[in-house]
């Protein structure tokens, strides 16, 4: 009489924690449409965030920027880095938290063309939390010294 108690006790406890293991702590969201801000592995530029400061550099359009004004400035750029390592939902913003630009900034050629060449920058490898390449939004801010005349 123990032994089939304590086989269905033990059989009981090994499927509760194996279905514990695979159950979704984010029950009821679909694992698709969610944005991580937070990842165990962030998403990574081919070559790594110098690359991607070089293609930066290289690809960025500074005359477009203020071609008669002497400026230094900092931007913020926001993109999604997909599960396919293309990048989406790409903004520009000048702070950190959010669009604060004039309606003459956000239309002007230089923002235009950062949104543009980040469409088209090669893919990112993915992120990675608990095993999986999920979904995340990744921030960036970009120094632009024009008194200079460098990048």
């Amino acid at each position: 009489m123990r032994k089939p108690i304590f086989l269905t006790i033990f059989l009981l406890v090994v499927f509760s924690l194996v279905k514990a293991q695979t159950t979704d702590t984010l029950k009821g969201l679909r694992a698709d449409t969610l944005i991580f801000t937070l990842v165990e592995h962030e998403p990574e530029f081919p070559g790594g965030i110098e690359k991607f400061y070089a293609y930066l550099a290289k690809n960025l359009q500074y005359k477009n920027f203020a071609p008669t004004k002497n400026i230094t400035t900092k931007i913020f750029i926001s993109f999604i880095v997909e599960k396919n390592g293309n990048l989406s939902n790409v903004k520009v913003s000048s702070n950190g938290f959010g669009p604060k630009l004039s309606e003459e900034d956000a239309s002007s050629p230089f923002y235009k063309d950062v949104i543009g060449m980040l469409k088209m920058c090669p893919k990112w490898k993915p992120a990675i939390q608990n095993g999986y390449v999920v979904r995340c939004r990744y921030n960036v801010p970009i120094n632009i010294d024009l008194t200079t005349g460098e990048k």
